[in-house]
């Protein structure tokens, strides 16, 4: 064989795998972003109130990404979903969405507060549910360094929203569960506000499969 025709099928062999990479790219699905918050915040004028601190939000390790992840109808396998994601990382939307919630749920005051909130668990299955466990404690900030005013409350909170057959369900459902934790942590902080620092103990059942649970676990 002589060198022209070597250079020839070396220069074939190079446009084979580049021919396959360029159809690949174009068969690859579009990347879908959600948002955790719901729509009305992005609407409404914000609250005034700002005396709100909201720590970081701790989740689990596995939901510390920007990727959506739901959990098998039929075993513990974990779903992982590249071309549906949070537009930020999970725990930093959920800190966002919660915040957004109490400044428009707190009643204006002139104290302050900082908020510490902890999912426990979450398991989100299309076509079944998304199950929730928070806890969150609630402690007034002193106006004045060492003025002793500060105190606290610890709270949990158990949640499980029915949901459709879709991720876009999915996230709807995630959505009403964090707007379902914001309104018990507004109530915690308010009630604190009056000296109250306690949570209520409810519990409520609807018939679109969804109910929520909140306990007070202890005081400091």
């Amino acid at each position: 064989m002589n060198r022209r025709n070597m250079l020839k099928i070396k220069h074939l062999l190079l446009y084979i795998p580049l021919t396959a990479i360029v159809t690949g790219c174009g068969t690859t699905a579009p990347t879908r972003f959600y948002t955790l918050s719901n729509t009305y915040q992005a609407t409404s004028a914000k609250s005034s109130y700002s005396n709100i601190e909201l720590r970081p939000v701790k989740v689990p390790e596995r939901l510390k990404r920007p990727q959506i992840v739901l959990n098998s109808a039929t075993g513990p396998q974990l779903i992982l979903l590249e071309n549906e994601r949070w537009g930020a990382t999970f725990d930093d939307e959920l800190h966002d969405a919660i915040y957004n919630e109490l400044n428009h749920l707190v009643s204006p005051t002139h104290k302050s507060y900082q908020v510490n909130v902890t999912l426990q668990q979450l398991q989100v299955i299309k076509g079944q549910s998304v199950q929730a466990s928070f806890s969150w404690k609630v402690q007034s900030l002193p106006t004045i360094p060492n003025n002793g005013e500060a105190s606290s409350g610890l709270c949990q909170f158990d949640a499980q929203q029915g949901i459709g057959n879709s991720v876009d369900a999915a996230v709807q459902g995630m959505q009403m569960v964090v707007t379902q934790l914001s309104g018990k942590i507004a109530q915690s902080i308010n009630r604190l506000d009056t000296g109250v620092a306690e949570c209520s103990a409810t519990r409520n059942d609807s018939s679109n499969n969804s109910f929520a649970h909140d306990k007070h676990i202890s005081l400091h």
